[in-house]
């Protein structure tokens, strides 16, 4: 069962990598340094729903042997906040995922004519997908990590799109948070290690899977955390940390603003300042004063469908 807000979730995702393991998860959740970049949001570019399909294909035959078939079902969702259920469909799961497409596509995709040479997205903590429920138990906020702000900055804010980026190849990407050094340790544990014990000697997503990523995935303090207590997968941190590559190898920049830690800020090749309009002032020194500046009004995520 599977209640998918965007195309990339659903379908055999559900199967290969929800009910995946480590072994099989490694191999298509790490960095890839020369990948096109293109938006797994896109799927009629992307190359990682083709990728699930043949590792489902492959689970399919299996059970065949066995006169075995997996039934999925999935409960399409609209743009309201909370999300409503307004689809649900029943069957293969290629075929049923095909059927939900045009209502996400409908729901969740708005129509963009033309790239900008700045964009400023506002990052809510509420659109981080990996801390729903995760709140302080003062105030009842959610509350997202460093790592967490650079995941949603270059993930699922500069890489919600289709066709191609909102922002022009080498231009300015200005994010809103103000990024304090807080991490989680009961949900959170390495991710803190990998913000201060790994990030001060190498900001390289590659480098830093090859030589970490095995390791955090068997340590037994975090798979004991990870499997008796209430944290995530060792190796998790690794894998949002590296799906910034592709972000970082377009644009020309990362700002962010409203930072209250700069050091945090710089620990993850943001570049910090104190306010929107620091950010954009510098923007418009590097990209010109006629410079074309696109804000998205996003208090929850939606794709932009972008064409020249």
């Amino acid at each position: 069962v599977s209640h998918p807000w965007s195309h990339f979730n659903g379908s055999w995702k559900t199967i290969v990598v929800g009910l995946g393991s480590w072994r099989s998860i490694r191999h298509h959740h790490r960095p890839f340094a020369k990948a096109s970049g293109k938006s797994s949001l896109d799927p009629k570019r992307s190359a990682f729903p083709k990728l699930l399909n043949e590792m489902g294909a492959v689970i399919e035959a299996e059970l065949a042997k066995k006169g075995r078939r997996v039934l999925i079902i999935e409960g399409n969702m609209n743009n309201a906040s909370p999300q409503e259920l307004v689809q649900v469909a029943a069957g293969n799961p290629v075929e049923t995922h095909e059927q939900g497409i045009p209502i996400i596509q409908k729901q969740q995709v708005i129509d963009v004519k033309g790239q900008s040479d700045v964009v400023v997205y506002g990052i809510g903590n509420n659109r981080d997908p990996y801390s729903k429920g995760i709140r302080d138990p003062y105030t009842g906020e959610t509350l997202i990590n460093p790592i967490q702000v650079r995941n949603v900055a270059l993930s699922y804010s500069y890489g919600l799109f289709q066709n191609m980026p909102l922002v022009k190849p080498g231009g300015v990407i200005i994010c809103c948070h103000p990024c304090p050094n807080n991490f989680n340790l009961v949900h959170n544990p390495s991710y803190a290690e990998l913000f201060d014990d790994l990030l001060p000697h190498t900001k390289d997503p590659v480098e830093l899977w090859e030589l970490y990523a095995e390791e955090y995935a068997n340590r037994p303090d975090f798979v004991h955390k990870y499997r008796y207590g209430y944290a995530f997968h060792g190796s998790h941190p690794l894998i949002l940390y590296g799906q910034g590559i592709y972000g970082l190898n377009y644009v020309g920049k990362v700002f962010l603003a409203g930072a209250t830690d700069f050091e945090a800020a710089r620990r993850l090749s943001l570049e910090p300042f104190a306010s929107v309009e620091d950010a954009i002032a510098e923007a418009e020194n590097l990209m010109g004063k006629d410079c074309s500046i696109t804000y998205l009004d996003m208090p929850q995520s939606f794709v932009t469908n972008v064409e020249p």
